[in-house]
């Protein structure tokens, strides 16, 4: 059950725990906006907006299958088939690449966390914390590892 745990989350901790990063509305009002902006980023690229895009693109090459309805020629079954693969195809293509593109804007936002000392995966405060054995500092809430620099400051690329 771990393994599939892991397999369905994106980001990873210092310890190896599949973590997601925190809302931005947990975000300190101090917060520097690019650090905004980069948390926010990574929540905009939710599986529900992919979701919605993907939605947007069937209906669009639904609505060019109606425009050939009610041409000239009519529909064939050839152009059903061509539509459907071209669909298909191209719903394929942007989750593949959104997928990636959303793993890489979550480790940015996780490092916009980081940076500003607060738990990546429910924006605690780490600040103050004591690292432990391994020299991570573990969320007292959530319970989140994560490598932070010795004068209690988030390092500038945490192990993600």
């Amino acid at each position: 059950m771990k393994h599939s745990r892991r397999a369905s989350r994106r980001c990873y901790d210092a310890r190896g725990r599949a973590v997601t990063p925190a809302d931005p509305h947990l975000l300190p009002p101090s917060t520097p906006p690019a650090v905004r902006s980069r948390i926010a980023d990574a929540r905009m690229l939710s599986l529900r907006s992919l979701a919605i895009v993907a939605v947007v693109m069937i209906a669009v090459l639904a609505f060019r299958l109606v425009v050939r309805a009610f041409g000239q020629s009519g529909v064939t079954w050839a152009d059903v088939a061509e539509l459907g693969s071209l669909t298909a195809g191209l719903a394929i293509a942007y989750l593949v690449a959104a997928a990636v593109v959303r793993r890489r804007f979550e480790a940015s936002a996780i490092r916009a966390w980081l940076s500003i000392g607060h738990c990546a995966a429910c924006g605690y405060s780490l600040r103050g914390l004591k690292p432990e054995f391994d020299g991570c500092t573990v969320c007292p809430e959530c319970g989140a590892a994560w490598r932070l620099a010795r004068d209690t400051e988030p390092s500038p690329s945490p192990n993600l």
